[in-house]
């Protein structure tokens, strides 16, 4: 069991992760010809649902656990993965940065509630 400031420290940790990810997404965005190829796939996890958005066949973001919040928690619907994936994708259409917020989760109606209880 990690202690509250390990469990921050992590969180952190991802988020720095998540940014340079971004940025590197948007640099190999930038550099692809087309990015109407950009694909959507949805996938079983063991509590949940991920999503995998790619290029070209080459996945550029794995996503198994609802971002923008700081626990680990999985999406509990296929829909609500494949609305945030969706939203990513329009994102990254737009050139803008491939982040969600907590305010657009709510927007999309996405349930943020939906904890593994199992990991608990």
């Amino acid at each position: 069991m990690l202690s509250l400031n390990n469990k921050r420290i992590v969180i952190i940790i991802i988020g720095i992760v998540m940014l340079i990810v971004g940025f590197n997404l948007l640099s190999k965005l930038k550099e692809e010809s087309r990015i109407n190829d950009l694909t959507i796939n949805i996938y079983d996890i063991d509590y949940g649902f991920g999503y995998n958005i790619s290029v070209n066949d080459k996945i550029l973001i794995k996503q198994s656990s609802i971002p923008a919040i700081q626990d680990i928690r999985y999406f509990s619907t296929k829909k609500d993965a494949y609305k945030v994936a969706n939203l990513v994708v329009s994102k990254l259409e737009n050139n803008q940065y491939p982040t969600i917020s907590l305010q657009e989760l709510i927007n999309l109606k996405i349930n943020i509630d939906y904890l593994n209880e199992a990991r608990e």
